[in-house]
């Protein structure tokens, strides 16, 4: 969803990531009772970050059957309408998946294992 600065709903749209809804769990805790997601469930988006014209988002790491290869994947959309413009991957930092990402003006900030990367971005 995204709103305009009074709060008034501009466009709603879905990431291209078509995970199942994830399984209801109950608890209680103190005598209080709630609900989660079971422990199994897809973690599809792990982060976002968003610069002035683009929503990038962290999805969760994925296993690519076909290569056997885990990736950190991050989804890019164009902020004014939601629409999905491309996916690039963020490589492995000493054997690490990204797990966040923060965006600057020239580049993306990786928090990898024990260490923020910085990605230069090609203009």
């Amino acid at each position: 969803m995204s709103f305009d600065s009074t709060g008034k709903i501009l466009y709603v749209t879905e990431t291209i990531d078509r995970a199942p809804y994830p399984d209801i769990k109950e608890f209680t805790i103190a005598g209080q009772q709630g609900t989660m997601p079971s422990d199994d469930s897809p973690q599809v988006v792990r982060w976002a970050s968003a610069d002035n014209n683009y929503l990038y988002i962290l999805s969760g790491i994925y296993e690519i059957d076909l290569l056997r290869k885990h990736v950190s994947l991050v989804d890019l959309y164009d902020a004014a309408t939601g629409e999905y413009r491309s996916s690039f991957q963020i490589p492995p930092h000493k054997g690490a998946y990204a797990v966040s990402i923060a965006i600057s003006p020239h580049g993306i900030y990786a928090y990898q294992g024990e260490s923020i990367v910085y990605y230069h971005r090609a203009q």
